[in-house]
């Protein structure tokens, strides 16, 4: 090989590694999504991080952005904990989720717990379009945290029924750093948990909405 061409597989090879590692960087701030805020029939809030999700809910129902509060709650240890610093006593997360609300002035007559039992995002997006159906209502603000909004989006997209939307609207409080999510083993969790679910919703999901749908009818 002549020296030319070993300096253009050279250069090849430090702009693919350059290129690389500015995808790889842009991850932590490619997941993170956030829709503009509209009025909405119900303010919903995913399973998970617990008091936070709630208290921003609650914010804003009080901003009047949905006159109805609607809940998932899958459990998790970290968050009863936070949940015990509040001095709320350790309950199953769907009342819990319904006293942290209240405790933040939404009154019990606004919330609706949708399933104390959902497995995963799919099966809360679906919960979501189900109870939509139900009421005749199309529209929701879904409250979730920072790293899971791009998956949120991505999975009510394939998930959702005609005439149905979301806002995807992010929490504050989640320590995460989008330019170096590698540094630490919590965001690279994250990071990666985003990614393989993301994958999921794009080549699998389809495929498996269809054979819910099909299997619903008969």
């Amino acid at each position: 090989m002549t020296l030319a061409p070993r300096f253009r597989w050279a250069g090849l090879s430090i702009a693919f590694g350059i290129g690389a590692l500015l995808i790889l960087k842009g991850l932590g701030g490619w997941i993170i999504v956030s829709d503009p805020l509209e009025k909405a029939d119900a303010i919903v809030v995913l399973g998970g991080n617990l008091p936070f999700r709630s208290a921003e809910a609650a914010r804003l129902f009080h901003e009047g952005w949905a006159t109805r509060v609607w809940i998932t709650a899958p459990e998790s240890a970290s968050e009863l904990e936070a949940v015990k610093n509040l001095g709320l006593a350790a309950t199953p997360v769907d009342q819990l989720s319904v006293r942290v609300l209240e405790k933040y002035g939404v009154p019990g007559s606004a919330i609706r717990v949708l399933s104390p039992h959902a497995e995963d995002t799919v099966e809360e997006i679906r919960l979501i379009a189900a109870a939509l159906t139900e009421t005749g209502w199309s529209r929701v603000i879904i409250v979730t945290s920072p790293t899971h909004t791009r998956r949120v989006r991505a999975i009510w997209r394939i998930l959702a029924r005609r005439g149905q939307r979301s806002f995807v609207h992010h929490i504050d409080r989640e320590t995460f750093e989008p330019d170096r999510w590698w540094a630490t083993e919590r965001d690279r969790s994250r990071v990666m948990r985003e990614i393989s679910g993301l994958a999921f919703a794009w080549l699998v999901l389809p495929a498996a909405s269809i054979m819910w749908r099909v299997s619903s009818t008969k």
